[in-house]
């Protein structure tokens, strides 16, 4: 049985929001940052086993095509957010394994997803995260080229307008 993330009460009614990430070259990190700021979130990132140099590149893409579950660390508790914001690398055209192994078992209420990507795949992976966590308040796709433009800030500022109107 999934265990149910629910929110706790709140004294002012404000809806509180955990940007969770996990980030290999430090793409996925930045814009995370960029939704917590804009969004006024808690931010919350995945630490687990270093995938450096080439041969954490291969491992990284094998184990999430495979979708092994690594083991991971993070500092905040889910449970104590309204709405949880997830946002993974694409890796191989699935999500990082530790972005899998944070939300195995879970199930949330206000979800929301975004994907970084170098390649394509993105639709897919933000497919499996409907699947596995819910229907989500809003989506996102980023892709490499756009994080040198001014194109990846107009995508997220329209993320975080979705979110903050549901």
């Amino acid at each position: 049985m999934k265990k149910k993330t629910k929110p706790k009460k709140s004294e002012n009614k404000k809806k509180r929001i955990l940007v969770v990430f996990y980030s290999r070259s430090g793409n996925t990190k930045n814009v995370g940052n960029e939704i917590a700021s804009i969004l006024n979130a808690d931010i919350c990132e995945i630490e687990s086993q270093h995938y450096n140099g080439i041969l954490g590149y291969i491992k990284a893409g094998y184990q999430a095509v495979k979708k092994k579950k690594p083991l991971i660390r993070f500092s905040k508790n889910p449970d104590n957010y309204d709405t949880i914001i997830i946002g993974t690398p694409n890796w191989g055209s699935a999500m990082a394994s530790p972005v899998r192994t944070f939300i195995e078992g879970r199930e949330f209420i206000s979800p929301a997803y975004f994907c970084l990507q170098g390649g394509s795949g993105g639709e897919k992976i933000l497919k499996d995260f409907e699947q596995l966590c819910g229907k989500p308040l809003a989506t996102m796709i980023i892709n490499d080229p756009e994080l040198k433009t001014d194109i990846h800030k107009n995508k997220i500022n329209e993320f975080c307008e979705k979110i903050k109107q549901n």
